[in-house]
């Protein structure tokens, strides 16, 4: 049988993890997460990270490998996926990559440049700016100066704003110039999938999937979840913190809120991150065989008569 290196990107709720587990069942693959939030081991049921029972029929990498406050960056998990993307060379195996962060696929396929130091008074300068006018404010201003790099980026993920922000004023350049490297060196390992797999379904059926996604997490157990992870008195700043779902939930826990409108926030809030990650993937042009559909097993046939 032919070994692949499959990738998967789209947004949340279209399908992706259920395409690469059809892929690694035909083709006896592994699957390697290129989700930033499924990096992290506390929260399974709110970043729909696989089940345990799929974990054991399938090899799966990189899924709840590190504890909330340990922080992977785009560099760090791009270490992590090309040792595992080697091993499977090494194997003979079918890599399939899956996920939704922007930010880490592009780097994978474009690589990396070296950002530079920034001065601790830009960093102080920045900090207290943020302090100042708050993090919706902080995000507007930032889209002002860097539109690109919004669009994947959480308007209450404080700690990639705040460094979005120190490299534009260092460099004047986004921090995507520094994710994209036009042409690949012998220092730099660049990923070069047989196949790019990019779900993008209609905007009326992906957000009915992120809002029936929502529902299911609910009867699973999330907002159990989610009060063991408050009780674990994390840094509200770090990013696993800043989940869908988190803060809405908090505040039902706390009493601030009724579970419905808990409910109801989360999935406006989960339907505008997927419209920031479709945005991200149509503005990027990414030479990849794109499905107009959520993924089911219903049209797997299709989708694999285009490998």
């Amino acid at each position: 049988m032919k070994k692949y290196k499959f990738l998967i990107g789209g947004p949340t709720s279209s399908g992706k993890s259920d395409l690469a587990l059809c892929l690694a069942r035909k083709y006896k693959g592994v699957i390697i997460n290129a989700d930033s939030m499924q990096l992290y081991k506390e929260l399974r049921i709110l970043t729909n990270r696989p089940s345990v029972d799929e974990m054991k029929k399938i090899d799966h990498k990189l899924y709840g490998k590190f504890c909330a406050d340990q922080i992977c960056s785009v560099e760090r998990w791009r270490k992590l996926v090309i040792n595992e993307i080697k091993k499977c060379e090494k194997k003979n195996q079918t890599s399939i990559i899956v996920g939704g962060s922007g930010l880490y696929l592009h780097s994978l396929i474009y690589g990396m440049a070296k950002i530079p130091d920034i001065p601790t008074s830009i960093k102080n300068r920045t900090r207290s700016l943020y302090k100042k006018i708050g993090p919706k404010r902080f995000f507007l201003d930032l889209a002002k100066k860097d539109r690109r790099l919004v669009a994947n980026i959480h308007p209450n993920d404080k700690n990639r704003m705040i460094r979005s922000w120190e490299v534009y004023e260092l460099t004047g350049r986004s921090m995507l110039d520094f994710h994209y490297i036009q042409q690949e060196s012998e220092s730099d390992y660049i990923y070069k999938p047989d196949v790019f797999f990019l779900l993008m379904p209609g905007r009326d059926q992906l957000y009915k999937a992120c809002d029936s996604r929502f529902d299911r997490m609910l009867l699973r157990g999330a907002i159990t979840e989610v009060k063991k992870l408050l009780s674990m008195n994390f840094d509200p700043d770090l990013p696993l913190m800043k989940a869908l779902g988190v803060s809405e939930i908090s505040r039902y826990i706390r009493g601030n809120i009724t579970l419905n409108e808990a409910s109801i926030l989360t999935k406006t809030s989960t339907r505008r991150f997927a419209k920031r990650q479709m945005t991200w993937f149509r503005n990027h042009h990414y030479k990849a065989k794109l499905i107009k559909k959520i993924f089911s097993k219903n049209n797997l046939e299709n989708i694999l008569s285009l490998i």
